[in-house]
């Protein structure tokens, strides 16, 4: 998880490599799923965080 958490969205696609080759496929697993989640999230979260 710790190679996962600093690279946020693009662990789903720029930075997949590099954690793949220090962490392993498992690890590139949770991190594309992980960009996924946060990358279909930035549609809703930042027009709410405008309004406030």
């Amino acid at each position: 998880m710790a190679a996962v958490a600093p690279s946020g969205a693009t662990a789903m696609d720029t930075t997949l490599p590099l954690v793949a080759a220090s962490a392993g496929p498992h690890t590139a697993l949770v991190g594309f799923v992980s960009g996924l989640c946060l990358s279909g999230l930035v549609p809703f979260l930042v027009p709410l965080l405008v309004k406030l």
